[in-house]
Formats: C-alpha cells, structure tokens, sequence
C-alpha cells in the first residue's frame, strides 16, 4: 500500500506560528513577573526546576482573575456609556426627578472607572436609589422615555453581576498571593529560614576543635568551660563556618543565608536534597 506522507506547511505559515507561540510565551513570562512582583516574591534568576514549575502553575489562576476583572470592569463601562447617552438626548420633563440620579451615577462612575471593587456594591446602592425615585414618578415617564425608564433596572442588574465577577476575580488573585507567598518563603532570597532548614542544620551536628570562636558573636569557649566539660553547643553549615548554636538559631530567625559567605542555606539544604512538589506542597 502507498505510504502518504504528511503535507509539509508552507514556510511562511511557520514562520507566523513560531512568530504567535513566541509572542504568547513572552506574554506569559511577562505575567508571571507582574504577579510575582504584586505578591512581594522576590526569588532567584534562574528559577530552580521545582519553583519554575510552581510559578508556571500560578498562569491560569492569574488569568482568569485578570479575565474575571476585565469582565467586571467592562460591564460598568458600557453601563455609564449607555447613561452619558441618555442625558445626551436630552431629559424629558416627566421624567426629571430622574435627571439629577442619572448625572450622579454617569459623573460619579466616570471619576472612578477602575474602582470595581467599590464600585459594585456602590452602584448597587446608587441603583436602589434610583428604583426609589422611579416610584414616585407618573407613568409618562416610561410612555415618554422608555430606556430612561429602565435604565435604573439595568444598573442595578449590571452592578450586581459586577460584584460576582469582582469577587471570582479577587478569589483567583487571592489564589496567587497564597501560592507565590509560599514561593517566597521556601525560594526567596530574602525572609526569616524555614524550619525544615533550620531542623536539617541542627540535624546534621558539627565538630569543633578546642579554641574555635563563633562567627557571629565573636566568642569561644571559655577555660572553665573546656576544664568542666561545658562546652557551648556548636553548629556548622555546609560552606564550612561555624557558630554557637544559640547565636545561629537567632540568626535564622531574621535570615537565610550564612552570616559570613552568604551562601544561600535554602538553595543548600533543599534544592541540595532533590525536593520534589510534594514536599513544596507540604512546606
């Protein structure tokens, strides 16, 4: 039987979706930096395998918040566009104790258009007042002006539907401030150790000759102590310095690097142990 092989794409085809995939990976990678530097996650460049996974995992909640809050923001945008509408066709007199409501909500929404999270719930309670007014008005006003009419209800339906997507929007974005927090607290260069750190370096123990002086407080043993057999618990790291335990737990307390070399204690003691993402999940 006669094989067919595939039909090659014409260059140019390839060169525009080699062109759209860069274009979107660039947009992405963008993404990732934005939210990383919303959440205060300052983490190392080049990203260790386990944590490029886990900030490549923070994409789709990323998106959807910002989808959910353009949505949110869009409908607030048609809705004070439809309202600088009607107040430019002019106001029929049955209907202006309606005036003053619809100029309040188009000024005041037209001030802050990027306000959602206020504006929802503030809009709602503009739109409550606008139904208030509707009720005392005659009913010309709704022969005369129609989409005057019900442009009160629309409000109200629209400012509510902006409150739920508002609100999906910030349980995503709440979703990344958790996850790239928890990023910065395992993989950041800056911040107090972890405890699984801290509990491998006490685990680890250190052997120290006779007259080492500590690195941090700049003391050794004392002569009484080596004659009574007293000696102060001591504690090494991985790059060689060591310290009285007592002064390295309180170093770690405020940082998670070596006090003399620098050398970053996270990158050593977790990513030194092939830490998987169940262990990430766990921490």
């Amino acid at each position: 039987p006669e094989v067919h092989q595939p039909r090659r794409r014409p260059w140019c085809v390839r060169a525009l979706q080699d062109a759209l995939c860069g274009s979107c990976e660039r947009s992405l990678v963008f993404l990732e930096r934005a939210m990383l530097m919303v959440v205060g996650a300052e983490l190392p460049d080049p990203l260790p395998a386990v944590a490029a996974r886990q900030v490549r995992r923070l994409r789709c909640p990323g998106l959807l918040g910002v989808l959910f809050y353009c949505i949110g923001l869009t409908i607030q945008i048609w809705c004070v566009a439809r309202g600088w509408e009607l107040l430019l066709h002019g106001v029929p007199s049955e209907c202006q104790p309606l005036y003053g409501w619809l100029l309040g909500y188009c000024a005041g929404l037209t001030l802050l258009p990027f306000c959602c999270t206020v504006a929802g719930p503030l809009v709602a309670f503009w739109a409550a007042m606008g139904i208030l007014v509707r009720s005392h008005m005659l009913e010309s006003c709704e022969r005369v002006a129609p989409g005057m009419f019900t442009f009160v209800d629309e409000v109200l339906y629209a400012s509510l539907a902006t409150c739920g997507f508002v609100a999906v929007a910030w349980f995503f974005i709440w979703i990344v401030r958790y996850r790239g927090r928890r990023l910065q607290r395992i993989f950041g260069t800056t911040g107090p150790t972890e405890q699984s750190v801290v509990n491998r370096i006490l685990a680890e123990g250190a052997t120290v000759e006779l007259g080492a002086e500590c690195c941090i407080c700049l003391e050794g043993d004392s002569p009484s102590q080596i004659e009574e057999g007293r000696r102060e618990s001591w504690r090494k790291l991985r790059c060689g310095h060591h310290f009285h335990e007592r002064c390295l737990l309180e170093w770690l307390r405020r940082a998670r690097r070596c006090p003399l070399c620098r050398m970053d204690l996270h990158a050593c003691y977790l990513l030194g142990v092939n830490l998987q993402e169940e262990d990430l999940m766990a921490m």
